[in-house]
């Protein structure tokens, strides 16, 4: 795997007897929002400089140990040092180094740090970095996991698992991924029941892979979700698939890189095919009649139950807005929300050409929001936490509206309102920011804002 340009980072894994601290990251942070983890963060160019540290705490390189130390300090309000030296540590450890995959913006070489003490501490948290925080044993944790009750990176639980089965384990553990990405796809399962496979697509910039998705109990029909990989993609994507069963094919809407050799899949495994009929209809002018040539298509509208998910019904939403077709899908808990492109967490929705509504978009997001979802499923980028993302996109998409409409009111033509607003837009990207400026006009002109 290639690690260069990884930012570093360190986590403490606090440990008291059988319990382990674990804390809620806040669902406004741009890395894993939303997510079960250990206290930690960034290694900061300070973290290279400083005083030599005691014997005790050599278990990992200086500037990793200090940054350590620091990150403790400021989001629990712990000093290390100060709890070492009133002989508070039972002992301090090298817990091992996980590397963020490939598929993740976001990368870093992350190291663990075991940190087993004397008594249960009580932490002052730092209410920017975390959520919340708690003391519990490893197999309670565990079971909210299994439960869709937390979100976790693998590395996570596989420290939890570890500590559930041998509590006086000091490391390092082996966090190395049991894939082969030579020859399959990144596949992820970081909320109960929502498997996550990522293949390069042919969807645009600075996205490169489009999330495909396996939902269903095993009593329950499997549905497989957007296969798209890219013709390259192909073979490494039928590999980690086939490990599963799956009994149908669902396409949240008709953007090619959502669908790309999803009829080949079909007619490969007999499978059905689920959309909305606004879905089929588009297809269909794009690719022709003779796509689902062979292929049993079944229509899905919204409230429509299209499976089951930890037992929970598996309800269809209209989505309208980015694709007047588009359908996200929801336990009927709202545990989750499976968006679509409705927003993404890496590069920007595109909103234009006929398929698309900015009035529907905007109402879109605010039915959502209202509905309060647990965790958010985009098609692009991870599975995150909360409504805030949403809210943010809603909150940009006005700022935008309302630069365009003082622009429009400063008689401003539709190129310097291009210009002022995405200066500097890589050139790929323009047409995109063309279709957004349209939609806004066209919202503007049915509220009557503009002439």
């Amino acid at each position: 795997m290639n690690t260069e340009n990884l930012k570093e980072s360190v986590s403490a894994v606090f440990t008291f007897e059988n319990q382990v601290f674990g804390i809620k990251r806040p669902a406004h942070l741009p890395v894993f929002p939303g997510y079960f983890a250990t206290p930690g963060g960034k290694v900061d160019a300070v973290d290279f400089q400083g005083e030599e540290l005691p014997e005790f705490f050599r278990v990992a390189r200086p500037e990793i140990m200090r940054a350590l130390i620091r990150e403790v300090r400021e989001e629990l309000g712990l000093d290390l040092l100060i709890l070492y030296q009133e002989q508070n540590i039972n002992f301090i450890s090298h817990y091992g180094e996980a590397v963020t995959p490939i598929f993740n913006p976001y990368r870093f070489r992350n190291t663990y740090i075991r940190i087993d003490v004397k008594e249960k501490l009580d932490f002052i948290l730092d209410k920017n970095e975390v959520d919340f925080g708690e003391w519990g044993s490893p197999g309670d944790f565990i079971a909210k996991f299994d439960a869709a009750l937390l979100l976790a990176v693998p590395p996570a639980i596989r420290i939890l698992k570890q500590l559930a089965q041998h509590g006086d384990f000091q490391g390092p553990i082996d966090f190395s991924s049991p894939q082969n990405f030579e020859e399959e796809v990144p596949e992820i399962e970081s909320l109960k029941g929502v498997k996550q496979f990522l293949p390069l697509s042919h969807t645009f910039p600075p996205a490169n892979r489009t999330n495909s998705f396996l939902i269903g109990d095993e009593s329950s029909r499997k549905i497989l979700i957007d296969p798209s990989p890219k013709p390259s993609e192909w073979g490494k994507y039928l590999k980690t698939i086939s490990r599963y069963q799956i009994d149908a094919i669902f396409l949240t809407h008709h953007h090619p890189d959502h669908y790309e050799l999803a009829d080949q899949l079909a007619r490969l495994k007999n499978l059905p095919m689920l959309m909305s009929e606004i879905t089929w209809l588009r297809i269909k002018k794009k690719r022709g009649d003779r796509f689902f040539d062979g292929i049993s298509v079944e229509f899905v509208k919204e409230g429509n139950v299209v499976t089951q998910s930890l037992g929970q019904d598996v309800l269809a939403y209209a989505v309208p807005g980015h694709d007047d077709g588009q359908l996200a899908l929801a336990p009927k808990n709202l545990n989750w929300f499976l968006v679509g492109d409705l927003i993404q967490t890496i590069g920007t929705v595109v909103i234009g050409d006929d398929e698309g509504n900015m009035a529907d978009y905007f109402k879109t997001l605010n039915r959502v929001i209202d509905l309060n979802p647990k965790y958010l499923i985009p098609s692009h980028g991870i599975i995150i936490g909360g409504t805030h993302k949403l809210k943010q996109t809603l909150m940009h998409r006005q700022m935008r509206e309302d630069e365009i409409l003082s622009l429009v009111n400063r008689q401003k033509s539709f190129q310097e309102i291009l210009d002022t607003i995405y200066h500097g837009l890589d050139s790929m990207l323009i047409p995109y920011a063309k279709k957004t400026i349209e939609a806004h006009l066209k919202k503007l002109r049915d509220e009557k804002k503009i002439s």
